[in-house]
């Protein structure tokens, strides 16, 4: 029998190495395979509908909690209707025409509008989300934060009674303020201006009293 050479003895270790690498790949790829099945499996079963005896239909959402009724979420405010609460030309700043849509798919519904103000080079613009039933578009406003730092502003106001925040980025000079409103509308100011308050006059001007009422 020939004597195995070192060069052949490091090439047999290196095919090892290889064998077993590819070995566990191929083990790893099972169990990811394996996870993705049941993941798929668990998102099924969670999304049955639970109905008892004279009890409303109610579905389970990720977190495993039974949703609000889903008739609480499937109208939503028509976007004309919305459009009624943003304000004509303000501070000098002269409007233009409305726009806005209502999305209808399966089951998935929302209303929008955005009116545009311009004076010179400056421009702001006003939106209003009605968020009847995408409540996790909700989730970041209520965790409003605040922040003072070298190029950003942030802080939590009260704006037509409702929890805000407005924010001011220094460089672009770009402000932007939130408000919910009835933890369901969600109106987004925001603008090219030299100060917060100037776009709190904005804010301040959509008429938050029709808007609770819808």
């Amino acid at each position: 029998m020939e004597e195995i050479t070192r060069e052949e003895a490091a090439q047999n270790k290196t095919k090892f190495y290889i064998i077993v690498i590819i070995l566990l790949l191929i083990l790893f790829a099972l169990l990811l395979l394996g996870f993705s099945f049941f993941k798929i499996k668990y998102s099924v079963e969670s999304s049955k509908v639970e109905k008892g005896a004279g009890e409303e239909v109610r579905v389970l959402d990720d977190t495993g909690e039974l949703s609000k009724p889903a008739g609480e979420f499937l109208d939503v405010v028509d976007w004309r209707e919305l459009a009624k609460v943003l304000p004509d030309n303000v501070n000098g700043y002269q409007s233009s025409p409305v726009e806005g849509f209502t999305l209808v798919e399966e089951g998935y519904k929302t209303s929008r509008v955005i009116k545009n103000y311009t004076k010179g080079d400056r421009s702001v613009s006003i939106t209003v989300f009605d968020t009847a039933q995408t409540k996790k578009h909700l989730e970041y406003t209520k965790s409003f934060y605040e922040v003072d730092s070298s190029y950003m502003y942030a802080k939590k106001i009260e704006i037509g009674g409702y929890p805000a925040q407005e924010q001011y980025l220094y460089a672009p000079k770009m402000g932007t303020t939130y408000v919910l409103v009835k933890d369901r509308f969600f109106v987004i100011v925001q603008g090219t201006i030299d100060s917060l308050s100037e776009l709190r006059v904005f804010a301040e001007r959509v008429d938050y009293a029709t808007l609770g009422s819808f």
